[in-house]
Parts: structure tokens; sequence; C-alpha cells
């Protein structure tokens, strides 16, 4: 809910005016030209950007896939709410049962509820993140454009 489902990337190139396509998974297009800020889907599997500009290199930049501090900090809010749940639990378990065991039980479940909420990492994409979010590449000329025999 905090980082919403995509996430914005600043793109840029030496020289400037390389063709950028974006290939993330179900997300494929030819975004833009550097430089340029493209929009990438943060539930997607794997993000690759390319990059080519006549007479250059194509050159390609695999994107790292990373859960977003809005989520590590929902878990540093979620062991306190986890402990607090497994007291409600124990303290449920015991008055329904009257015995140690309902307490062991429903502690462990409330503690169990707790952890599990305050860990889960958004699948739609909010808890993840793509790094680096700024990417800048340099290209190099090809070979056939006599790059090779710079000296």
């Amino acid at each position: 809910m905090v980082n919403g489902r995509d996430q914005t990337l600043s793109v840029d190139s030496y020289p400037s005016g390389a063709a950028i396509a974006v290939d993330c998974g179900e997300t494929t297009s030819a975004a833009a030209s550097t430089p340029a800020k493209i929009d990438v889907s943060r539930a997607a599997e794997r993000c690759l950007l390319t990059f080519s500009r006549e007479g250059y290199e194509t050159k390609t930049i695999e994107l790292d896939h990373q859960v977003s501090g809005a989520t590590r900090l929902n878990a540093a809010f979620g062991v306190p709410s986890a402990v607090v749940l497994g007291i409600v639990g124990a303290l449920t378990g015991s008055l329904v049962d009257g015995a140690e065991t309902g307490a062991a039980i429903g502690g462990e479940a409330g503690f169990d509820l707790g952890r599990g909420a305050a860990t889960a990492v958004d699948k739609k994409g909010g808890g993840w993140k793509w790094v680096p979010g700024e990417i800048f590449v340099i290209l190099t000329r090809s070979e056939a454009e006599g790059g090779a025999d710079l000296e």
C-alpha cells in the first residue's frame, strides 16, 4: 500500500539517446530512449533492461529484486504484535481449556499469527523493490565501428 505496484527507475546512458527495451516478465516493451524515467512492475519475477544504439554494443542490465524498506519496517513492528497476540492466545487458551495445554497452543498460535502477518511480503508488488533504482550505462563502440582500434 505504501509503495504501489510499480516502481519508477531513472535511466541514463553515455552517449544519451540509447533505446531502452524493458523485459520484466509479462511486461515487455520498448520503453523510451535515454535519459528516461520508466515504470516497472514490483511483482515481476525478473527485470532486464537492454540498451542499444547504432554503432555501439548492446548492453543488458539485470536488476536485483529485494524486499522493500516498508516491508522491513513492518517486520520490526510485527515482533511486538506477535508477542501481544501470543499472550492473548495463551490467556484465551487457558480460559477455554483451563489447563497449560490450551495456554501453550493459544500462545503459539497467536505468536505465529502475528509473526506471519509481520513478515509476509506482498506478492503483488508493494513488498518488493528493484535495485539499483538509478541506472547509468556507458556504451562502448562496436568493433565494426572501429571501437577496438582506440589506443
